[in-house]
């Protein structure tokens, strides 16, 4: 028989995994934020 497709994660498992997700999604966008930034000087810097 082939393999079935792993099951959706439950509810509970979300939940539990959500708050590590919503750090990782925060640092990222400060991540980003602070690329763009950097970008956004360097811009600005060299006229």
């Amino acid at each position: 028989m082939p393999r079935m497709p792993r099951m959706p994660r439950t509810p509970r498992d979300r939940r539990s995994v959500t708050a590590r997700d919503l750090v990782a999604l925060v640092l990222a966008a400060l991540w980003c934020a602070a690329e763009i930034a950097h970008a956004y000087a360097a811009y600005v810097r060299s006229g």
